[in-house]
């Protein structure tokens, strides 16, 4: 991968390259959009019920809905790749939490203190961009170029 990046690194721009692969790749499927938009035609007013009785979309459509196509990661999935740290439970955005208790003060914090100069490393080199509320991160222009060539 590029040169002088960690694993670390490495990993969080892996996740990224994933994510934004995976909603283009989607896109470029003809046939899969045309049975997406005649899914979602079909659907569009069962979106006003209730959570509980929306539709639940077949897996192939999940790149779609969520219309990630900057390809955003998020860095709580870090956690789970990186330091194969089970999740506590899921919040809605489908963000893992972690129970401080169970892994230890001291290796979350640290773990938490490394993401984050990593990730603040990885967007001084302009490879990534991070998102307001520090959530979640995309790969930049110059870090598609250098993920495409590998």
């Amino acid at each position: 991968m590029g040169r002088g990046l960690s694993e670390l690194q490495k990993a969080i721009l892996e996740l990224a390259w994933a994510e934004y692969e995976r909603h283009h790749n989607a896109s470029k499927d003809k046939e899969l959009v045309a049975r997406w938009q005649q899914w979602d035609h079909d659907n569009f007013k069962r979106y006003l019920l209730p959570d509980d009785e929306k539709p639940i979309p077949p897996a192939e459509f999940v790149p779609f809905i969520e219309d990630n196509w900057m390809g955003y990661a998020w860095i709580a999935d870090i956690f789970v790749r990186y330091y194969h740290w089970t999740p506590r439970s899921i919040t809605r955005r489908g963000q893992s939490k972690f129970s401080k208790s169970e892994i230890g003060t001291k290796p979350y914090m640290a773990a938490y203190i490394a993401v984050r100069k990593a990730l603040t490393r990885l967007q001084d080199r302009k490879l990534i961009s991070i998102s307001g509320d520090i959530t979640s991160y995309a790969l930049t222009m110059a870090g598609q170029d250098l993920m495409a060539k590998l």
